[in-house]
């Protein structure tokens, strides 16, 4: 019979430590090494919305102040559920990336309610919601009217 002869047993390799080394004490951390985080916008104040009609189809115009600092963008969302006064639902639409002040929401069904929300952007981080504002959509088809073919009568 013959002997079997094993190698050595060998350690398991060595797992790279998770263990963070804290900074000396006088040591003062580097700005290149440390993110900028965008601050978060306030909230947006002054959220009005008003019925519209471009061509045939209805739309609602959506305004509101702008914040003094924080936002470079905004972001509305609108949903026809109402969700929380301060929270859209989570299957809302949004339209984003908007610099001004203002928007106009397309593509609506006809007498419907819509609740809407807008936030200010920043750095990719989004501020507090708007209060819920909504708006209601013109149930009717509308069409612009050539006001050239109206007679108007002076009153004398």
């Amino acid at each position: 019979m013959e002997a079997c002869i094993l190698p050595p047993p060998t350690e398991p390799p060595s797992m790279p430590s998770t263990k963070e080394t804290p900074e000396p004490t006088n040591a003062t951390p580097s700005t290149a090494t440390m993110p900028t985080v965008a601050p978060r916008p306030s909230k947006v104040m002054g959220v009005r919305v008003t019925p519209s009609v471009q061509g045939t189809s209805p739309t609602l115009t959506v305004k509101w102040q702008a914040l003094a600092e924080g936002a470079v963008t905004y972001t509305v969302k609108y949903s026809t559920q109402p969700g929380e006064v301060n929270t859209p639902p989570v299957r809302s639409l949004e339209v984003t990336g908007i610099s001004g002040t203002s928007t106009i929401l397309t593509a609506l069904e006809r007498g419907t309610t819509y609740y809407i929300w807008v936030v200010g952007v920043s750095g990719g981080r989004e501020g507090p919601h708007s209060d819920r504002m909504s708006g209601v959509t013109y149930d009717s088809e509308f069409r612009s009217t050539n006001c050239s073919s109206i007679p108007i009568r002076s009153h004398k």
